[in-house]
């Protein structure tokens, strides 16, 4: 068996690098961070969910009512009060079975039950608090 022997490379000699390899690995990096962005994943509403054991998903239309540390509503994202929900609730009702409940956990008991009686007396048979799944 023949080994190459160790060349020593001239400290004043310019390094060869190849700039096929580096756009190979740029591509791989780019198309990496395409597939695994999602833009979707993050609330723009700052809310820190509790903690849950069970976390079951559903797909149905997505109704989203969220409450803030400090008492704001959201519904779907869009800043609203009690009275606009009532009404978005009433015009959303075609096919809507369920509302997903997101509350900061350190929002008032009462701003949630609030927005659950609500969501009852507007008809919604299925009401989901939204949670984060305990490490």
């Amino acid at each position: 068996m023949r080994f190459k022997k160790y060349i020593r490379h001239d400290p004043g000699a310019p390094i060869d690098i190849a700039p096929i390899n580096l756009i190979d690995i740029l591509f791989v990096l780019l198309l990496f961070f395409m597939l695994t962005f999602n833009p979707q994943q993050s609330s723009a509403i700052k809310i820190d969910l509790p903690e849950a054991k069970e976390v079951s998903g559903q797909t149905v239309k997505k109704v989203e009512i969220a409450v803030t540390q400090d008492g704001t509503y959201f519904f779907n994202g869009e800043p609203a009060t009690l009275g606009d929900i009532k009404d978005r609730l009433s015009v959303d009702m075609d096919g809507l079975d369920s509302v997903f409940i997101k509350a900061d956990k350190a929002t008032s008991f009462g701003a949630v039950v609030t927005v659950w009686d609500l969501c009852k007396r507007s008809g919604i048979t299925q009401i989901n608090v939204a949670v984060r799944r305990a490490a």
